[in-house]
């Protein structure tokens, strides 16, 4: 039938009508493109204020999603966006934090939960229904991560330096040094960081020269030492740990033997460092020595370790009792509070502690299948990653893992920005332009 009408249509018409959709298009691939451009530099501004501008996040995250949308309503959409399915675990997680919502008793307490989370649900959906032309740009976005930390470091040291001379205030330690947030927050982006930089020096992921890798090397071991001043025992052990595992895979891979020796020394030497002269490590070895048991049983302390412990105690007996659909989304912190107070653990009470371990406090607050659905965020990935031999991301989710296991990462912008939009890069970008080691050689 269309082409009956053709026939009528004036050849003249017929052509002016091409050159106007043509017109059209042109002028739509342009502004797509621009989208896509300012976009991307959105991405590098929002990557590199992760460690410290949390006010302007929200705004930044907003103005991003916006440009994408419109990027692709100016596009052609293709199937190849929903290759990426794990993506829709962190959205089902999400989604299990609305069900809750039914049989929640504290409903606004549940609402700001859901706000708080709500990059959970952003950051998967942008990046499974939009195509991220930056997908190609990992290097920089990594780049524009460490950046920020560097600065955020370098100027916590530097107000650390005025307050210490100028005012007397010891301020080179934890709480007072880490100006931005909280200390166990930091210590995991600059983690984060030091993997980055690592992979950077031993595997071919960008063409670095000999001088570069020597402000890589500097740049790991400055971060090292500035874990160890933030004093967190949390960030002290896992940035141990994570370099204790790289450097052990490189020797078992018989990878330049020697330097990755020297590395394996060189952080084995810092651990030690800390272990002897950093004052909270230890204290956490005089609380589980002989004194350990009694510490645990105060129930007035508010020391870190003990308190955790009867935090976890009492969140796990009250899991027992909910093990279906746990105490909803809204009534995790009402409920834990009326226990801390019953159970006269005045120093959680008075400090209004949440559980202080995600994958607990997700089953504790949503029941087995809502604590089965964050494993699940971290196993399949996990297991695609060790597949696909995906480095960066093994030791990012062991990285966030760990965190996750003695705070509760997810009830604050800190954790859930930086964990949901990380996943979601690595998860995404393609695996040659990641750091991937074949049996016989290295790829990029």
């Amino acid at each position: 039938m269309e082409k009956l009408l053709i026939l009528f249509v004036p050849k003249s018409l017929r052509t002016s009508e091409k050159i106007n959709e043509h017109k059209m298009t042109k002028t739509q691939e342009k502004y797509r493109l621009l989208l896509y451009k300012v976009s991307y530099y959105l991405t590098l501004l929002m990557v590199f204020c992760i460690p410290f501008y949390k006010k302007m996040m929200p705004y930044l995250i907003g103005i991003w999603i916006v440009c994408w949308i419109s990027a692709t309503l100016l596009s052609h959409f293709h199937r190849e966006s929903f290759n990426n399915k794990i993506l829709l675990l962190p959205v089902l997680f999400y989604l299990f934090h609305i069900l809750g919502m039914i049989w929640t008793t504290k409903y606004w307490s549940g609402v700001f939960d859901l706000e708080v989370k709500f990059s959970i649900l952003l950051f998967p959906l942008a990046f499974i229904f939009l195509t991220p032309i930056y997908k190609n740009k990992l290097k920089e976005i990594l780049f524009a991560f460490i950046a920020g930390n560097l600065i955020v470091s370098l100027f916590c040291l530097c107000r650390a330096a005025v307050l210490y001379f100028v005012y007397s205030k010891p301020s080179f330690f934890y709480n007072e040094l880490s100006f931005f947030g909280h200390p166990s927050y930091f210590s995991m982006y600059l983690t984060f960081c030091i993997i980055i930089l690592y992979y950077m020096i031993t595997r071919k992921f960008g063409n670095f020269n000999y001088y570069t890798k020597i402000i890589f090397i500097a740049l790991i071991l400055y971060f090292c030492i500035f874990i160890f001043l933030l004093s967190s025992r949390a960030g002290i052990i896992c940035a141990f740990m994570v370099l204790f595992l790289m450097i052990t895979i490189d020797i078992i891979r018989n990878r330049k033997l020697l330097p990755s020796i020297v590395w394996l020394l060189i952080s084995i030497g810092l651990f030690i460092i800390a272990l002897k002269y950093n004052s909270r490590l230890q204290d956490a070895e005089k609380i589980m020595g002989t004194n350990g048991k009694s510490f645990y049983s105060n129930k007035e302390t508010t020391e870190s370790i003990g308190v955790r412990y009867l935090i976890w105690q009492t969140a796990f007996d009250i899991f027992k009792e909910n093990l279906i659909i746990g105490v909803g989304t809204g009534d995790v912190k009402a409920v834990l509070l009326k226990n801390y107070k019953i159970l006269g653990m005045t120093g959680a009470y008075g400090n209004k502690l949440n559980v202080h371990n995600q994958f607990l406090e997700s089953f504790f607050g949503l029941g087995i299948p809502g604590g089965l659905l964050l494993i699940l965020v971290f196993l399949v990935p996990f297991i695609m990653a060790i597949r696909k031999r995906n480095f960066i991301m093994i030791f990012f989710l062991l990285t966030t893992g760990f965190n996750f296991l003695i705070e509760s990462m997810l009830n604050t912008q800190a954790g859930v920005v930086f964990f949901s939009f990380f996943l979601c890069l690595l998860i995404s970008a393609p695996y040659d332009n990641i750091i991937t080691i074949n049996k016989k050689t290295e790829t990029i």
